[in-house]
């Protein structure tokens, strides 16, 4: 009686068909072991994204007053510009902080030819942002200088 059950069975033993719920797990946990540094990869990389994507924010927020100073005549760079800058940020910007300084003092590096005189402003621009998921508080800083030659 046993050999024709086996036979009707496909000659397997009865109660051994299909996976068993132990070799499940077994190979749901071997998988999770695996991909474990896999998962780990994936999280550097997304972190090392956002902080590149800060500090082209930063930068771009920086260069805004860099290309504004550019514009400005040598005698409208003073000492009211970094008030008006500084108010002046993009809508969407709450992580960073942009500061402006303009050196009141004026130096006269050089003459030309014992004519003219070289006067440089300078301008300090600092923008600040709280860096991707850490405490640590991430700086950009640029400095940009309006010339101007009296003859």
């Amino acid at each position: 009686m046993r050999r024709a059950r086996a036979d009707v069975m496909g000659g397997r033993r009865p109660g051994r068909a299909g996976v068993s719920l132990t070799e499940i797990v077994v190979a749901v946990i071997f998988l999770s072991i695996a991909l474990m540094p896999l998962l780990g990869l994936l999280i550097a990389g997304h972190q090392g994204t956002a902080q590149t994507l800060h500090q082209t924010k930063a930068f771009l927020l920086a260069d805004d007053v860099v290309e504004a100073v550019g514009a400005l005549g040598y005698e409208e760079v003073d000492a009211a510009l970094p008030g008006e800058i500084a108010t002046n940020m993009p809508v969407g910007s709450p992580l960073y902080t942009r500061t402006v300084e303009v050196d009141p003092k004026e130096d006269v590096s050089a003459t030309i030819d014992g004519k003219g005189k070289f006067r440089v402003k300078t301008v300090r621009i600092k923008v600040v942002w709280q860096g991707g998921g850490d405490e640590e508080k991430r700086r950009i800083e640029l400095v940009a200088l309006k010339t101007k030659v009296d003859r």
